[in-house]
């Protein structure tokens, strides 16, 4: 099968950037270390960096457990260098995940038989973060010819230096097993079109939302308003199957509308999923400070009006559930109401995708 193979040198004059591929390749190896440490105090001290530890563990699992499987499926084509953060010291990588909304900052120790993950949140100084929903728009991006960690499924074309090959692609909670053509190259790793990569899973958070959208509306609802088209547009928190997650991927639909009657739209569909939750005091306050936790890192400086109505709302939520559970015979707790019904308004999971979580629909 070498003859199918193509050489770096041969990549790169085809226009193929490999820049990222040691430095993804550095960060999974730490990941896969046996000893391999989680230094969490930075997050337990710093406020801005802290949000996804509190998420994590909202979801129901543990932090070291979930980073390292992330960093493990990590993919070079997603990320750039962030050498100016590695301030010349030996065996310490530094990189951001773009494929997000909001960039994934992540640093990691390499050091034999000492590996250290030093570095896991959102991309921020002091709070403020750049938004990355603007990126890949540009004409011919999805075509763009990208290097992927991949493994063989042994099927082939006849006479098609191609192979197939199963990618796994993490984001957020959920992971992407995506099997795609792709062009064996040296180094182990394979070259695909970044549309056939990125396309199977906007198909599939369009069909969450839209499902999300229909599940309190009329169908026709979801044509009101933009659906995403990058993975930019979505922010980490997006990506799972819990009310949480849920919130969060409606206001990153609604935040990326851009005329008034879609903004409206899509501000009308949060409210009334929210609307139709039914929450305890306490479920509520829950996500209430993971929503104070997870918007400490923002990049819109409008969002503060739209979180004060989000929280307003799931406290008006929570006193509408304590009224209904009042209604209900004494021996009866509310508990079996209030999962029967946050179920029904949650959507099933994607189709032939992962669900990291251990924490469903936000119990």
């Amino acid at each position: 099968m070498e003859h199918h193979m193509i050489t770096k040198k041969q990549a790169k004059e085809n226009g193929v950037n490999l820049d990222a591929v040691d430095y993804c390749r550095q960060i999974r190896n730490v990941a896969r270390a046996e000893h391999v440490v989680l230094d969490e105090a930075i997050y337990r001290d710093n406020p801005y960096n802290k949000h996804l530890f509190s998420y994590i563990e909202y979801c129901g699992l543990d932090p070291k457990e979930y980073i390292t499987g992330y960093l493990s499926n990590l993919q070079p084509y997603m990320i750039s260098h962030f050498p100016s953060q590695e301030k010349g010291k030996e065996n310490i990588t530094c990189i951001l995940d773009n494929a997000y909304r909001i960039s994934l900052y992540i640093k990691v120790s390499r050091e034999k038989g000492n590996e250290v993950i030093v570095s896991f949140h959102e991309n921020n100084k002091n709070g403020i973060a750049h938004d990355n929903n603007t990126m890949l728009h540009f004409a011919g991006a999805k075509r763009e010819i990208v290097p992927v960690f991949g493994e063989p499924t042994g099927a082939r074309l006849a006479g098609d230096p191609k192979e197939e090959v199963k990618v796994f692609i993490q984001r957020g909670m959920l992971l992407f097993p995506v099997c795609v053509m792709a062009q064996p190259c040296e180094g182990n790793i394979y070259l695909v079109e970044r549309g056939s990569l990125e396309n199977p899973i906007i198909d599939a958070c369009n069909q969450y939302l839209s499902n999300l959208y229909m599940s309190n509306q009329p169908p026709e609802s979801i044509e009101n308003v933009d659906v995403f088209s990058v993975l930019q547009q979505i922010s980490f928190t997006s990506y799972g199957n819990t009310i949480f997650s849920n919130l969060t991927m409606l206001i990153d639909n609604m935040e990326m509308q851009k005329g008034l009657p879609s903004k409206k739209a899509a501000d009308f569909m949060l409210m009334t999923y929210i609307g139709h939750l039914y929450l305890t005091s306490e479920q509520a306050e829950e996500l209430i400070s993971l929503m104070e936790d997870k918007y400490k890192v923002r990049s819109s400086r409008n969002i503060e009006i739209l979180l004060n109505r989000v929280e307003d709302e799931l406290l008006a939520t929570a006193d509408n559930t304590k009224a209904i559970i009042d209604e209900v015979r004494e021996e009866n707790d509310g508990k079996e109401l209030i999962d029967a019904h946050n179920e029904c308004i949650t959507p099933e999971d994607p189709e032939n995708v992962e669900v990291v979580s251990r924490k469903k629909h936000g119990r």
